[in-house]
């Protein structure tokens, strides 16, 4: 019965760490992705500023 308790013991301490490990895995994804979803905004922003600026410059040319 001491080997059956044992190796139930240890097969549990294993799928814990396992989980663990899962959920480690879970958090570091999840700030990847915010990150790269931040720094995308961040472009399209900075695209749409740019978009605006030559938007004016036509305007203004057209203007002129």
């Amino acid at each position: 019965m001491c080997w059956l308790q044992t190796t139930l013991t240890q097969s549990q301490d294993k799928s814990l760490r396992r989980i663990s490990e899962l959920k480690e895995q879970t958090q570091l994804d999840y700030q990847a992705k915010k990150d790269l979803e931040n720094n995308y905004q961040l472009m399209l922003d900075e695209k749409d500023e740019v978009i605006q600026v030559l938007r004016t410059q036509v305007s203004t040319a057209v203007n002129s």
